[in-house]
C-alpha cells in the first residue's frame, strides 16, 4: 500500500467515524492500526469500535455487510477502501 493509499484509508475511516458521531454515537480508531501508526510499520486496514449494535450501524451505512452478527462487526465501504466497524465489547 502506498503512502497515497493509507492516506485514502484513513480520510474514509475519518469519514465513518465523523459520521457514526453525526448521529449520536462514539467510533474509535482501534486495533493493529494504531499499532502500526506508533512503530512506524506501513497501516494496511483500518479497524473502528463504537458504542453502537451492528443494526445501528447497518442503518447509517445501508450498503454496508455484516460479517459477525454475533459479535456486531460490519464492513463498511467508503470510497475505494473497507472498514471494519464493531461494537464495544
Amino acid at each position: 500500500m502506498t503512502n497515497h493509499d493509507t492516506t485514502i484509508l484513513v480520510d474514509a475511516a475519518t469519514a465513518i467515524c465523523k459520521k457514526i458521531a453525526d448521529t449520536g454515537g462514539h467510533a474509535y480508531f482501534c486495533g493493529g492500526s494504531i499499532r502500526d501508526q506508533i512503530v512506524g510499520h506501513e497501516v494496511k486496514d483500518i479497524d473502528i469500535a463504537t458504542d453502537l449494535h451492528s443494526g445501528q450501524v447497518k442503518e447509517i451505512f445501508p450498503d454496508s455487510t455484516l460479517v459477525g452478527e454475533c459479535i456486531g462487526s460490519v464492513i463498511v465501504c467508503k470510497d475505494v477502501s473497507e472498514v471494519e466497524v464493531t461494537t464495544y465489547r
